[in-house]
């Protein structure tokens, strides 16, 4: 009974620790973005609308803007 019991607290303490680490890895993202955004211009969408993207779903969002700008800016060629 005791290892079902260990068991069980684990699970509780690896939900809990989604819920407060989830949300705070989008956060981090999301400043992460916003901060890019500020310093260079925005590609597809406005840089408000990336980071609020961002936030709301996290790794799909910033790989969505990584790909947009990188491949903008490969394209935009060299940068003098």
């Amino acid at each position: 009974m005791e290892l079902l019991e260990w068991y069980n607290l684990s699970r509780t303490a690896g939900y809990y620790a989604l819920g407060v680490l989830g949300p705070l890895l989008h956060l981090a993202l999301a400043l992460a973005v916003w901060r890019e955004a500020r310093r260079q211009p925005t590609v597809l969408l406005p840089g408000w609308l990336w980071v609020a993207a961002t936030l709301l779903s996290g790794w799909p969002a910033l790989a969505l803007y990584w790909a947009a700008h990188h491949f903008a800016r490969r394209s935009a060629g060299p940068v003098s």
